[in-house]
């Protein structure tokens, strides 16, 4: 397993890698071949990822993230990739979209969609 430059993963990085491996077995792996061959939606999967907090990886705290390094977001994407590259896609680019309202958009929206 890939670590930080510090050799470790912090608490709240481990914590969020395990819940990705548990999402990744309880969301992902049981639908994969089903959306390989078209059938089934694996939208209905995104609720279930911004539960766990997948959504949010790279946001600040105080505005809903988890606040995590680009490294653990990595191996994240990895993780989840494994088991459906399309689905680690989407709930990247969605958690990407969610860093850049934190980071660069008004204020106001952030705080009114972030946190959810």
């Amino acid at each position: 397993m890939p670590k930080t430059s510090t050799g470790a993963w912090t608490a709240p990085e481990q914590e969020a890698i395990d819940a990705a491996t548990a999402f990744a077995l309880a969301h992902v792996s049981p639908h994969a071949s089903a959306w390989a061959r078209g059938a089934g939606n694996s939208r209905d999967q995104l609720q279930a990822a911004g539960e766990a907090g997948l959504l949010g990886l790279q946001v600040r705290v105080a505005t809903g993230g988890l606040g995590l390094s680009f490294a653990c977001k990595s191996h994240i994407a990895g993780l989840l990739a494994s088991a459906d590259f399309g689905l680690a896609m989407s709930l990247i680019n969605t958690h990407n979209i969610a860093q850049d309202l934190d980071a660069n958009g008004d204020q106001a929206l952030a705080a009114r969609y972030l946190p959810d």
